[in-house]
């Protein structure tokens, strides 16, 4: 009998305990969910920007926090310049674009106009068309900065559909003289993932390293799909995996300014209008494959790197 009331007495003691452990347990826990959700409402901005310009609000913003610019389902006629860093464009699929205004054509942008010019690092865009309607010498996107990321996208242009920074100094002298400050020097890395890109010659060029996940490329005429400005401080160059080449004409994979090309195909499908290479230029220029298909002109992908794309290309998934 004794120990049976020692035993009662220790099981409702510890019985309340437990409650009010529990119970203060809960409490914390509610109380870091708050603390979480108002850290984040304190670090992510939203910023709903509607019919208005995509320039004039990115002007007026100023803040250290990450950014999400909501986009409408609207047609928004400008160019826009991206200088801040840590920012979401988020529209709504099939039904934002931004096309270039050809009455608001600016002297710094490239060749000599690009719709969207990033210049900031840690960018994102999503469910968004970027179109250059300039007959020639136009650019839908033009990369300098560092870790772009494309989900969903479409890139359209009668000529570069995506510029990729860095490029070659002598090339930015040659291209135009207002851009001596654009990103000459440091590598920067882009994201393409599930995007379309169309384009006509050279309509993917840059020295930048950029990773194409489930994209289709659409030649507009004969000519080019990537031209590569890498040299040998960037061996990875353009990387593309499951990607569909959906040339209407007959074009070629790449050209190179320089002798070093660095294209990867990963499990890629190519119609059958578009050869490889330049043939007359075959002794320099290459490219590396897998599946390998053992021709004169491609190399096989080196294990390590093919491992080092596929942990790449599988943070890209998780993040789409």
């Amino acid at each position: 009998m004794f120990w049976a009331i020692q035993v009662n007495i220790l099981f409702t003691y510890y019985k309340t305990t437990l409650l009010e452990y529990l119970s203060i347990s809960f409490n914390k826990i509610k109380n870091l969910k708050e603390s979480l959700k108002l850290l984040y409402n304190y670090y992510v901005k939203n910023v709903k920007i509607g019919r208005k310009s995509i320039q004039k609000v990115l002007d007026k913003y100023q803040g250290e926090a990450l950014v999400n610019f909501i986009l409408g389902p609207y047609t928004y006629k400008e160019n826009i310049t991206i200088n801040i860093s840590s920012a979401n464009f988020i529209g709504v699929e099939g039904k934002t674009k931004i096309i270039i205004n050809k009455k608001e054509r600016k002297k710094e942008v490239l060749f000599p106009a690009s719709t969207v010019l990033v210049l900031g690092s840690c960018i994102t865009f999503r469910n968004i068309i970027i179109e250059s309607n300039y007959k020639q010498n136009g650019v839908s996107l033009a990369v300098f900065g560092d870790n772009i990321f494309l989900d969903n996208c479409e890139l359209i242009s009668n000529n570069k559909s995506l510029l990729l920074g860095p490029l070659p100094k002598d090339v930015v002298e040659e291209l135009n003289e207002s851009l001596q400050n654009v990103n000459t020097n440091y590598p920067t890395t882009t994201y393409v993932n599930k995007s379309k890109i169309t384009g006509s010659s050279d309509y993917v060029i840059g020295a930048g390293t950029c990773f194409f996940n489930e994209c289709e490329f659409n030649n507009l005429k004969e000519g080019f799909v990537f031209e590569t400005l890498h040299n040998s401080n960037n061996p990875n160059g353009f990387i593309c995996n499951k990607c569909f080449f959906n040339e209407l004409t007959s074009n070629i994979l790449v050209r190179s300014y320089s002798y070093h090309v660095s294209v990867f195909l990963i499990e890629c499908l190519i119609n059958k209008n578009l050869r490889p290479i330049n043939y007359e230029n075959h002794f320099s220029l290459n490219y590396y494959e897998y599946p390998y298909l053992k021709t004169d002109i491609s190399e096989e992908i080196d294990k390590d790197d093919l491992e080092y794309f596929e942990f790449v290309l599988n943070n890209i998934k998780r993040k789409s």
